[in-house]
């Protein structure tokens, strides 16, 4: 967290995240379980964060949140 000026986490549900993993990588779900069980979950990760997408709708609602954060990073850029 020292490493970086802000930090955004867009966490998905883990059935989400498998599902993605499956489609883009044409591995099988086991394989997909085995690597989140590597990664730091994120609930430890969440109070980390400055901010968070919530990655558990639509990609339009996705958009919609980065659409709202963009302005925020953009007026820090320039501070």
């Amino acid at each position: 967290t020292k490493r970086f000026d802000k930090i955004v986490l867009v966490p998905a549900p883990e059935a989400d995240k498998i599902d993605r993993f499956t489609q883009r990588t044409g591995l099988p779900a086991e394989e997909a379980q085995r690597r989140l069980a590597l990664q730091i979950p994120d609930d430890t990760k969440r109070p980390l964060a400055d901010y968070v997408l919530e990655n558990d709708g639509s990609l339009a609602h996705l958009e919609a949140q980065v659409d709202s954060l963009w302005p925020i990073f953009q007026s820090l850029a320039t501070q």
